[in-house]
């Protein structure tokens, strides 16, 4: 179980395809070991239908062939990573809403964690900042340029 370090929470984005109003599918990363890439995963899955909370650990996130980058957000305690779970379920899963998908749960939950002070998202970090640094993201990822797992590495 991680310690009191303060571990890098991201907003990764993986290619999508079949649906008729995104390209990405966003998730949110606490990334627990830098060097391998190994983060605990907080997304949706399903569809408009069928949304649900999906927590699991991954042993590498990048080496998925839909990952597209990401965006480091915040931080969050290690110690804190286990109420993470928690509070994730009191994100309420809205289903059968056209207008709601996964991008708009995580900015919910980056919201709801700025306010209670539950994790320590960056000043400045808004749904617009992320989407350019994102939209950067998938350039870098056209040109085989570095991406957010790689430049955690070297910082």
């Amino acid at each position: 179980m991680p310690g009191p370090e303060q571990l890098p929470l991201l907003v990764i984005q993986y290619a999508i395809s079949g649906n008729t109003k995104r390209t990405e599918h966003w998730a949110l990363a606490v990334v627990t070991d830098i060097d391998q890439s190994s983060a605990r995963i907080f997304q949706l899955k399903g569809n408009t239908d069928t949304f649900a909370l999906d927590v699991l650990d991954v042993p590498n996130f990048a080496r998925s062939r839909s990952y597209r980058g990401g965006f480091q957000v915040g931080e969050i305690s290690g110690s804190r990573l286990r109420d993470l779970e928690q509070w994730v379920t009191q994100i309420p899963v809205h289903r059968n809403n056209p207008k709601w998908d996964c991008q708009t749960w995580v900015m919910e939950m980056l919201r709801e964690m700025h306010m209670d002070h539950r994790a320590v998202v960056f000043d400045g970090v808004s749904e617009s900042r992320i989407r350019k640094a994102l939209g950067e993201e998938m350039v870098n990822d056209e040109l085989g340029d570095e991406l957010v797992d790689e430049r955690l590495k070297i910082s």
